[in-house]
């Protein structure tokens, strides 16, 4: 709102569609898995080149991650850690990020950015749709992991697991674009 965006809720459970002017849909920490007439608005509003951010918590929105692959996006069931944000004075479970893909997203990220309370979100090129196109566009750094023992977060005592944890750089968020990009230029939202 301060940056003259006129932001308004959209409840799709009571809807026909995704109104026609909405320039982008944001779900936000969803704590259940939208119902199949929502999943099913979404699908049409991305599919006539709508533009959907979904911002899903460790734990959060369980089946989501059907919807997700089908665009090549793959949540995996854990939380990053990154000792190196304290440096930065904040929490171990807030993945700092210095480095950015290459995309007008990112185009002028300089600075760090921290992800509280993130999980991993991979890439599966082989699940794009066709005339699709899948990219991470941040990741933490290479001494974070993704830790999966939940229960040791909850007491502080992180710590990597070879075999069960994955070892950074860890993908934190990752872009799908379907059909053509500079169609679905974020600026001009």
């Amino acid at each position: 709102k301060d940056e003259a965006y006129e932001v308004k809720e959209l409840v799709l459970l009571r809807e026909e569609e995704v109104p026609r002017d909405a320039a982008a849909v944001v779900i936000t920490g969803p704590k259940t898995l939208p119902s199949e007439h929502e999943l099913k608005l979404l699908t049409k509003y991305i599919d006539k080149g709508g533009s959907l951010l979904l911002m899903i918590d460790p734990g959060g929105a369980k089946g989501i991650d059907a919807f997700l692959i089908k665009y090549g996006v793959v949540l995996k069931n854990d939380l990053v850690v990154d000792f190196m944000s304290k440096v930065y004075g904040s929490d171990f479970r807030m993945p700092v990020v210095t480095e950015y893909t290459e995309h007008p997203i990112t185009e002028n990220f300089g600075q760090a950015s921290f992800f509280p309370v993130a999980r991993s979100v991979f890439v599966d090129e082989d699940k794009v749709p066709e005339q699709g196109k899948v990219l991470a566009l941040a990741s933490s750094g290479p001494k974070s992991w993704a830790e999966t023992d939940f229960e040791g977060l909850k007491t502080g005592k992180a710590s990597f697991d070879e075999g069960e944890d994955t070892m950074g750089p860890i993908p934190l968020s990752a872009v799908v674009t379907i059909g053509d990009e500079k169609a679905h230029d974020p600026r001009d939202i």
